[in-house]
C-alpha cells in the first residue's frame, strides 16, 4: 500500500500515514534518543553481569559502534528501529585487576592489570624455571599455558671469561656471585644460575695483565697456554702444550693488557659437564675427555648404573653393557584384584618377593618390582580366607555325619547374623520413617499392592520424585560376593525386603530405561555447578586448553542395576554400623537436589565423565578401582574419582563414535561418602581408610583455586544411577 496523507511531528521525531490497504493510520518512529543501553558482558559467567554502555543519537535505519565504558574492553553496534535501539553486535570484556596466582609447590606469581582477552607471558618464580601464560577472560584471569617445573641445579665446575677460566660451587637457580679475576688477570665478574647452565653478567670482565706470567685459554676453554711477562709494545709466540695441535699463539701487549693476536692451538673434542637422560631419570656427569668412559651411579628412586662414553663432543650410553636405570618399587602396600593390601618392602626392578599374606588370611603371593609397580605373577592371585581353609580341612577329615553337622551350624550362624544386622536396618529406617510421617516431611509409603502393577521388565520412564522416600519392592538376594575371578560362589537367599527407590520399575536384573523427565532437572544441576576453569587434566586428557561455557543435556538414562544396588545399600548399613551416630555432615554443591538422600553416612550425587560406551559398561557392572589413573592419574591415590562441579567431570568426558559422534557422557551416581577426610596436597590417601575415614576429598578449590575431588578406595560406595548424555557450548 502506498501512504498518503502524511503528517510529522517534529517534536516526538515521528511521521504518521494513512495506510488504505491496511485500514488505518501507521506511525513510524525516526530517532532513538541518547541514553545508556544495558548489556551482557561478553561470557556473562554469573548471568548478571550488565554492562551499561552509553549512547548518542541514531536515526531510524541507521547503526552506531560505541566503544564499552571504562573498565571494558571492545565495540558494540547498537542499531535503530522505529525508536527502539537494539544490540546488534559486538560483546564488552571486563578488565582484570592486578593479583597473583598459585602454581606448583605453593609458589604463586603476582600479574599486572590485564585487557580483556590479552595473553601475558611471565617467567616463573624462583626457584621454578620455564614460563607462565595468564589470559584476562572477561574479568577473570586465569592460567592459560603452566610450562612452570622445578629448575636444574648448577654443578660445580668453571667458566670462560675470555681468555680467562674461572672456577665455581655447584649453584641453585636463580643465585648469583660476585668474584674478583684469578691471578694474572684485572677486573671481576658475576655469574648467575639458570636452570642448570652458568651465564655471566654484561659486566663481567677479566683482562690478561701484562706485567706477571700466568695462563691464557683458548679453543673455547679446552686449551690452557702459558706465558710469561712481557713489555709494553713487545709481541712473543707461545707453541701449543702437550695434548694439542696447532702452529701456536701470538701474543702481544698494549696499554699493560694482553692480546692473542693470530694462530690457533686445538685440543681433541671432549664433553663438557652435564646430563644424560635414561628412562625419564637425569644422570649428571662430569667432563669427559674425548673417548672417555665413565661409569654413572642412577639417581635416587631408580636402580642400576650407566656405562657412558664421550665421543667427539657427545656423551652416549653404552646400552650393550649396561642400563637402563629402572625404577625401583619403594616400600608400601600392593592391592590385590579384591582389594586386600599386601605389605612390602624396598625392591628393584625385576627383583621378586613371596609377600605373605595379611592378618585372617593364609598363604604367599609371588610379586616382583617393574618399572616402580609391584606386579603379581600368578594367574590366581588372591588370599584364601582362614575359615575357609578351616572348612576344606572339616570337608576332608570329618566322616560325612559331622560334616553335615558342621554345615548346617555355619549356615545357621550366618542366617542369624543377616537376620540381626537386617533387624537392625529396618528399625532404624522404620523409626525415621514414622518421624518423617509424623511431622510431614515426606508422605507416608504406599502399601505392596501400589507397587505390584509395576511391570517386571518394562519401557516405563520414570518420573521425577525430588521428593519421594525410598520405597521396597518383593523379594530381595542378598549375596556373599566372589574374588573377580572365581567361577563358584555362595549365594544366601533371604526373605528380606531391599529398599529401592518408588520410582523404580524393576525387581530384578539389569534394566536401562530413557528418563526424559529427568532432563530439565538435571540440565539445572549440571547449568548450576559449571564453572570456567581451567586445570591442567583438561589439557592432559584432550590437548586442548578451550574451557567450555557450558552444556545441553540430550538424553538421560535411569540404571536400575539391582545388584550393584544391594551392594551399594550394604555398604551404607555398614557405615552406619561402624560409628554409634551420624557421620560428620559434609555439604556438597549437589547436596538436596534431585532425589532426598541418606544424610547420616553423607550420600550425595556426584559427577563421573567418561564416554557413552563406557558408561554403559560401568552402569551394567560395577566401578573398578584398578582401572584408577587410566585417563589422567591419580593425584589422590587409586580410587574412583568423581566431583561436585559437572564442569570439572567434563574435563575426563569423551566424546562416542557411531551414533554418539558429537556426545559426551557423564555419570550422576549415588555416593556414601560416610567421614571424609579433606586433603589439599598431591599425595596418596588410601591409608586415611585405615585410619577411620571412609573417603578423601582433594580439596584443590583451597589450594590452587579450581575444584574439589571426591576419592573412594570401595567399589561399593558409588551407585551410579543416571546416566547423562550431552554436547558441550562453547562461545
Amino acid at each position: 500500500s502506498m501512504p498518503y496523507g502524511v503528517a510529522v511531528d517534529a517534536e516526538r521525531n515521528q511521521v504518521y500515514w494513512t495506510d488504505r490497504k491496511a485500514g488505518r493510520i501507521q506511525r513510524l518512529t525516526l530517532l532513538c534518543q541518547s541514553g545508556v543501553q544495558e548489556v551482557r558482558s561478553r561470557t556473562n559467567r554469573t548471568n548478571s553481569t550488565v554492562v551499561q554502555v552509553p549512547h548518542g543519537k541514531v536515526q531510524h535505519g541507521s547503526s552506531t559502534k560505541v566503544s564499552c565504558p571504562a573498565g571494558y574492553n571492545g565495540t558494540v553496534t547498537f542499531a535503530c528501529n522505529d525508536g527502539v535501539l537494539s544490540q546488534s553486535r559486538g560483546k564488552c570484556g571486563a578488565r582484570c585487576d592486578a593479583g597473583a596466582k598459585e602454581l606448583m609447590d605453593d609458589l604463586s606469581l603476582d600479574y599486572p592489570d590485564m585487557d580483556d582477552r590479552e595473553d601475558l607471558t611471565m617467567q616463573c618464580p624462583n626457584p621454578l624455571a620455564g614460563t607462565v601464560q595468564f589470559r584476562c577472560q572477561d574479568g577473570e584471569v586465569i592460567v592459560h599455558v603452566d610450562d612452570c617445573r622445578k629448575a636444574h641445579t648448577c654443578p660445580a665446575g668453571h667458566f670462560l671469561l675470555g681468555h680467562a677460566r674461572v672456577d665455581h660451587t655447584a649453584m641453585d637457580h636463580g643465585v648469583w656471585i660476585r668474584k674478583e679475576c684469578p691471578k694474572g688477570f684485572e677486573g671481576s665478574y658475576f655469574l648467575q644460575c639458570e636452570d642448570g647452565t652458568m651465564i655471566a653478567n654484561h659486566n663481567s670482565s677479566c683482562r690478561a695483565t701484562c706485567t706477571s706470567g700466568g695462563s691464557l685459554w683458548v679453543d673455547e676453554g679446552r686449551v690452557e697456554v702459558s706465558h710469561g711477562k712481557i713489555i709494553e709494545g713487545g709481541k712473543v709466540k707461545v707453541h701449543c702444550p702437550a695434548g694439542s695441535a696447532g702452529e701456536g699463539v701470538d701474543l702481544s701487549c698494549e696499554g699493560g693488557y694482553i692480546n692473542v693476536t693470530n694462530g690457533t692451538c686445538n685440543r681433541s673434542f671432549f664433553c663438557i659437564a652435564g646430563y644424560v637422560s635414561s628412562n625419564n631419570a637425569s644422570v649428571y656427569h662430569n667432563q669427559l675427555d674425548d673417548h672417555e668412559p665413565m661409569v654413572l651411579k642412577c639417581p635416587d628412586g631408580y636402580s642400576g648404573s650407566l656405562d657412558v662414553v664421550c665421543n667427539q663432543g657427545e656423551v652416549s650410553i653404552l646400552e650393550t653393557t649396561s642400563g637402563p636405570c629402572h625404577k625401583i618399587c619403594p616400600a608400601g602396600v600392593a592391592t590385590l584384584p579384591d582389594g586386600i593390601e599386601i605389605e612390602h618392602g624396598d625392591l628393584e626392578h625385576d627383583q621378586q618377593s613371596e609377600l605373605k599374606c595379611p592378618e585372617h588370611y593364609t598363604g604367599s603371593l609371588p610379586f616382583v618390582c617393574v618399572e616402580g609397580n609391584m606386579t603379581c605373577v600368578t594367574a590366581e592371585c588372591s588370599c584364601i580366607p582362614i575359615e575357609q581353609v578351616v572348612a576344606g580341612a572339616l570337608s576332608t577329615d570329618l566322616p560325612i555325619a559331622a560334616l553335615a553337622a558342621g554345615v548346617t551350624a555355619a549356615v545357621l550362624i550366618i542366617l542369624f547374623g543377616f537376620g540381626l544386622l537386617r533387624h537392625r536396618m529396618l528399625k532404624r529406617r522404620a523409626m525415621a520413617a514414622a518421624v518423617a510421617v509424623a511431622v510431614g516431611d515426606i508422605p507416608a509409603p504406599p502399601s505392596s499392592s501400589c507397587l505390584d502393577i509395576l511391570p517386571k521388565t518394562g519401557s516405563r520412564s520414570g518420573h521425577s520424585a525430588s521428593s519421594l522416600p525410598m520405597g521396597s519392592t518383593g523379594k530381595a538376594s542378598a549375596t556373599t560376593y566372589p574374588a573377580r575371578g572365581d567361577t563358584d560362589f555362595l549365594e544366601l537367599v533371604i526373605d528380606a525386603a531391599l529398599p529401592l527407590p518408588l520410582y523404580w520399575a524393576t525387581r530384578d536384573g539389569v534394566h536401562i530405561f530413557p528418563d526424559p523427565n529427568r532432563i530439565a532437572e538435571i540440565q539445572r544441576l549440571m547449568t548450576d555447578t559449571w564453572e570456567m576453569k581451567f586445570s591442567r587434566d583438561r589439557r592432559l586428557v584432550h590437548g586442548s586448553e578451550a574451557v567450555p561455557l557450558g552444556c545441553r543435556v540430550a538424553n538421560v538414562l535411569r540404571v536400575e542395576n539391582h545388584r550393584a544396588f544391594a551392594r551399594y545399600s550394604s555398604y551404607k548399613d555398614g557405615l552406619r554400623m561402624k560409628r554409634p551416630g551420624p557421620c560428620s555432615p559434609f555439604p556438597v554443591r549437589t547436596s538436596n537436589r534431585i532425589n532426598l538422600l541418606d544424610e547420616d553416612v553423607n550420600e550425595n550425587y556426584l559427577f563421573h565423565g567418561t564416554n557413552p560406551e563406557s558408561a554403559q559398561c560401568i552402569a551394567r557392572d560395577f566401578f573398578r578401582v584398578e582401572r584408577a589413573g587410566s585417563s589422567a592419574g591419580s593425584m589422590f591415590g587409586p580410587g574412583i574419582y568423581l566431583a561436585e562441579n559437572a564442569s570439572k567431570s567434563d574435563e575426563y568426558a569423551k566424546e562416542g563414535s557411531g551414533v554418539y559422534v558429537g556426545l559426551c557422557a557423564m555419570l550422576l551416581c549415588r555416593c556414601a561418602q560416610g567421614e571424609v577426610l579433606t586433603v589439599s596436597e598431591a599425595k596418596d590417601t588410601r591409608e586415611a581408610i585405615r585410619a577411620g575415614y571412609d573417603s578423601v576429598c582433594g580439596d584443590r578449590l583451597a589450594a590452587v583455586g579450581t575444584f574439589r575431588e571426591m576419592v573412594f578406595f570401595n567399589e561399593e560406595a558409588v551407585y551410579p544411577e543416571f546416566i547423562v548424555i550431552y554436547t558441550r557450548v562453547f562461545e
